[in-house]
């Protein structure tokens, strides 16, 4: 309790002098217990992957061909993407043609065929993922959109009071190593937390562990009082 005390004291006057604090500014028993057992993992992962021959260490080797067998994790910063959007008013959405535009089973090429909806208009956009755009703005929901598409495919259509629009993704053409070089820290990252879980599960299943959890509760119960 004395610590999660400290700990919120510290965050709070971190606060006030406007400085950054990452994560929750005060904790509660149950988010400070998750909050301690984050750091400890990541300490733990630290100590058994910082210098070579460590259990967890990994080379630049290892962490390029862990991009290479999930690259689609770490591309949108790094990819030009050729988007088209459909823009059909509300007025008209329900009409049959139109309609089939909207909800059906279309590719993204399919969006820009308006002949059956007269009403209905299409705008391309070429959208550079390392050309950061304001939060909330247009463009950046567009990317946020069409950057979870494979080529061809379609998101549901999206609408408001005047209209309805469906996106789809033409093309998209990724520079793997610039998406390598941009996202190399998360990979990183991403690949110790899999061999850590995996090593930690691996340690456990050779441990023959005997819980006494009226004891348990009991140490709970007073941790919290």
């Amino acid at each position: 309790m004395e610590l999660r005390e400290q700990t919120n004291s510290d965050r709070a006057e971190a606060v006030r002098q406007g400085e950054v604090v990452y994560g929750l500014t005060e904790f509660d028993d149950d988010e400070f217990y998750d909050h301690l057992l984050a750091a400890a993992r990541t300490e733990v992962g630290q100590r058994l992957s910082d210098e070579p021959g460590d259990p967890l260490h990994a080379t630049e080797a290892d962490v390029e061909a862990y991009f290479a067998a999930h690259s689609d994790r770490w591309r949108t910063n790094a990819t030009r993407y050729n988007a088209v959007t459909l823009t059909v008013p509300a007025a008209d959405a329900k009409s049959p043609g139109c309609r089939e535009l909207l909800t059906g089973d279309i590719t993204a090429g399919g969006l820009k065929d308006l002949s059956s909806c007269r009403t209905a208009t299409t705008e391309q956009t070429v959208l550079d993922g390392s050309d950061p755009a304001p939060q909330h703005s247009p463009q950046s929901r567009l990317l946020q959109t069409v950057s979870t598409l494979d080529v061809g495919a379609v998101a549901p259509a999206t609408s408001t009071t005047e209209h309805v629009q469906r996106v789809g993704l033409l093309d998209a053409e990724t520079d793997t190593a610039a998406a390598l070089e941009q996202y190399r820290p998360r990979i990183r990252q991403a690949l110790l937390d899999e061999q850590l879980t995996a090593y930690l599960d691996e340690r456990r299943a050779g441990l023959d562990v005997d819980a006494d959890l009226d004891r348990l509760t009991a140490l709970a119960q007073e941790t919290l009082s």
